[in-house]
């Protein structure tokens, strides 16, 4: 798992080593912890098709 890069040599060695092995976005993993955490300080469900392109979209302002 990564941020940035989003693919680092050794994410990339481990996803061509075949196998079990499995990369995943720093920012997918991040998201996903966000929308538990909204769940349980609101008690609401989390928009995350809402969150997750606000998100998304700021992080690509950035680069």
């Amino acid at each position: 798992m990564a941020y940035k890069p989003a693919v680092t040599p050794l994410l990339a060695l481990a996803k061509n080593a075949g196998g079990n092995w499995e990369s995943v976005r720093g920012l997918d993993v991040l998201l996903e912890q966000g929308y538990v955490q909204f769940e349980l300080w609101t008690g609401r469900a989390c928009p995350k098709r809402v969150v997750a392109e606000r998100v998304r979209a700021r992080v690509h302002e950035k680069l």
